[in-house]
């Protein structure tokens, strides 16, 4: 996806290519590692590590006749903020013309972790959710077990913490550090097995 960037005295603005603009001000953007949603006064953009996601605001969303309309963009968005705050101190963004960006540049790099066994698991600081892993151990058949632990130890890898879910041979992850996102390694029965939700 190409973003087209500029600024103006006082705003970072991104042109998303899909009649999607979104304007920052320089604070805001400046400080998006601490606030992680922005408003603009007619769109929302929710930051996190591995994307960005645009929301046409409540006023916005009621004027459209109550359609949700939104933008999810994955890429590594330190990286990406970080290289617009260079272009911007060299001069190469500047107020009086779009300065084309292609996301493709900025591309999440998930690195491999070592797939853990359920006694490493077991074993594991991060993870909390030991009755729950018993409970579908016992319960799921053993094809959808590989899936589940290779999640797991994925997402141990990632720096998530492990704990149980409501739903039955269920599990709910989140960021031990606080930054990135949450989510939830979902059991959907024998057929369709286990799924992750963010």
């Amino acid at each position: 996806m190409k973003i087209k960037v500029r600024t103006t005295d006082n705003c970072v603005v991104f042109d998303f290519a899909v009649g999607f603009e979104f304007w920052m001000l320089k604070e805001e953007f400046l400080a998006f590692e601490t606030k992680k949603l922005i408003d603009d006064g007619g769109r929302i953009m929710r930051l996190y590590a591995d994307e960005a996601v645009l929301i046409q605001s409540p006023a916005r969303i009621s004027e459209d006749c109550g359609e949700v309309k939104f933008i999810r963009i994955r890429m590594d968005v330190t990286k990406f903020m970080n290289t617009v705050n260079y272009l911007i101190e060299k001069g190469l963004i500047r107020n009086d013309k779009f300065h084309e960006m292609d996301t493709d540049s900025f591309a999440w790099k998930v690195s491999a972790h070592a797939s853990l066994t359920f006694v490493q698991i077991l074993k594991h600081r991060m993870f909390t959710a030991k009755e729950k892993l018993y409970d579908a151990v016992r319960k799921v058949p053993t094809e959808h077990l590989a899936r589940l632990r290779d999640d797991i130890s994925r997402l141990i890898g990632q720096g998530k913490v492990i704990a149980p879910d409501w739903a039955e041979c269920s599990f709910y992850f989140y960021p031990e550090d606080g930054k990135g996102y949450n989510g939830g390694i979902i059991w959907h029965g024998s057929e369709s097995g286990y799924s992750i939700h963010t």
